[in-house]
């Protein structure tokens, strides 16, 4: 049975103000792109600073083979996920 193939999710945060990571990955980049993941469902953290605690945002779900991408937003104060165009 062949496997699922990867994919790919690129995330940005709105104006920079913090650093989108994926799962376990640790913050690194402003807008890091994560391949070669499984399909399914993924989590979004953002951190203020590399070093300072992340906070969770909210899922992805991947489908095989697919390239998404995400950007994190802060709305009263609270960080989440902006609505795909």
């Amino acid at each position: 049975m062949a496997q699922p193939r990867p994919g790919t999710i690129a995330l940005f945060a709105t104006g920079g103000f913090c650093y989108p990571s994926l799962d376990d990955h640790p913050p690194r980049d402003l807008m890091p792109v994560f391949r070669d993941l499984p399909a399914g469902k993924h989590k979004i953290y953002c951190s203020r600073t590399k070093g300072s605690a992340r906070q969770f945002v909210g899922e992805v779900d991947l489908p095989a083979g697919a390239r998404i991408e995400r950007t994190v937003t802060e709305r009263g104060g609270r960080l989440t996920i902006a609505h795909p165009r």
